[in-house]
């Protein structure tokens, strides 16, 4: 008992006085990776206005919430219908217990977890529900009622034509995308995603600079298995991939155990990609690794390359990982976004790359030393201030209040009359 009363003070401590320091040293890289454009970060800066303006040369504040993370969190909430009185709020608890949601459905109340049978057909959504049944052990989460989409897509739900509330761990087209964003559920358990966290850090410190390879690395799945997935993630995946036969020097991005690319003949898009097939000789032996190779071990690459998610399911959650690694991190530039997108900074915290630039721009960072220090220093600050444990759990209190604010679920789920009346 006593050790979980100082975990518990730990927390707690953590919660309350964490604040993102994401400290911006001056830019001193070359002009081109200054006019290289992320497009997440374009547009915020089309949503957000004078605000983002303000954090064009000091993008990260010490504060308790980083304020593009907390203003795009708003923003998204505010999206969506307010309710302003109790019949309002009753309304839209009785679509969302709508049966068609009850693989979707998520009640939190007295610090409870309340979900179906079926929503736990998915692993990922167990995670989700692992995440915030650790958070009830430290924390009192307060009354709410929501679906979850734990897809690439970020897919938020509705009906007769009302958007539900509805939490997504990504948005596939970007932060205009309807949905409320939150941490990537396979963190899982917090108490043992704290502990996965340290092993990496432990791994990064082991693995010194100079003595890593001075390439940039991916593991993944390229699959075209129907007749023709018309899935951008998976011709992004192969045009990268194709950089490891034009410079093999500077690039290892391979398939993890195949590449299923038999349908690709079917889809229309193959004719932008047939010289990159060209290249590969019609085989893809020499884009597969066959073995193996854990989280913990990518910590030995200078460079680590991050995609989108594929629209089948499956979506990144190794990004996750790859902050805590000492490596610089390198995205695919796409509109999706997570929930702390807003926060990060092309050519601060990270690197964008395409496969037209990605050469150029490896060149560049391998002649520029003190751009490499603040692009692992930065990515360092993103893995202790928004990935770690506590980090998480304060965001998804954060994001929980918002919703209930929005949707006035003081009024309804907080009225111990009206809740029972309304859920049973």
């Amino acid at each position: 008992m006593m050790i979980l009363r100082r975990e518990k003070q730990a927390f707690l401590q953590g919660l309350l006085l964490t604040q993102i320091t994401l400290t911006l040293q001056k830019q001193v890289t070359p002009s081109m990776i200054n006019k290289i454009v992320w497009t997440p970060q374009r547009e915020f800066q089309r949503l957000h206005g004078k605000f983002s303006e303000r954090l064009r040369d000091n993008s990260f504040f010490h504060m308790q919430y980083m304020p593009p993370v907390r203003a795009e969190l708003i923003r998204s909430v505010s999206a969506f219908e307010r309710i302003e009185s109790i019949e309002e709020g009753r309304s839209i608890l009785r679509d969302m217990l709508n049966p068609l949601f009850d693989s979707r459905r998520i009640i939190v109340m007295n610090n409870r977890i309340f979900v179906r049978k079926n929503f736990f057909a998915a692993e990922a959504d167990n995670r989700h529900i692992e995440m915030l049944a650790s958070m009830t052990k430290l924390v009192k989460i307060p009354n709410y009622v929501a679906l979850f989409s734990s897809d690439a897509q970020g897919h938020c739900y509705n009906l007769n034509d009302r958007f539900l509330p509805t939490m997504v761990v990504s948005k596939i087209k970007g932060y205009q995308q309807p949905g409320i964003l939150v941490p990537n559920q396979h963190a899982g358990n917090l108490h043992n995603w704290s502990k996965v966290c340290r092993e990496y850090e432990a791994m990064r410190r082991q693995s010194n600079w100079n003595n890593r390879t001075n390439k940039v690395l991916w593991r993944g799945k390229i699959e075209f298995t129907g007749k023709c997935i018309k899935d951008t993630g998976n011709f992004n995946r192969l045009a990268m991939a194709s950089l490891t036969m034009s410079h093999s020097d500077k690039f290892d991005i391979k398939c993890q155990g195949r590449c299923n690319m038999a349908a690709l003949h079917h889809c229309n898009e193959f004719n932008r990609y047939h010289h990159i097939l060209r290249k590969l000789n019609s085989s893809t032996d020499n884009m597969i690794s066959k073995k193996h190779l854990a989280h913990k071990a990518y910590a030995r690459w200078k460079y680590i390359l991050n995609f989108p998610g594929l629209a089948k399911g499956s979506y990144s959650r190794s990004l996750n990982h790859f902050w805590f690694m000492g490596s610089i991190v390198l995205l695919y530039d796409s509109p999706h976004v997570e929930w702390y997108y807003a926060a990060l900074r092309q050519g601060k915290t990270h690197l964008t790359v395409n496969e037209n630039n990605a050469h150029s721009v490896l060149a560049l960072v391998d002649k520029d030393p003190t751009l490499q220090q603040l692009l692992i220093e930065n990515a360092l600050h993103v893995s202790s201030q928004l990935i770690c444990s506590h980090c998480l759990a304060r965001y998804m209190l954060d994001t929980i209040q918002a919703v209930r604010n929005q949707f006035r679920f003081d009024l309804t789920l907080d009225n111990t009359t009206i809740a029972h009346s309304t859920l049973i």
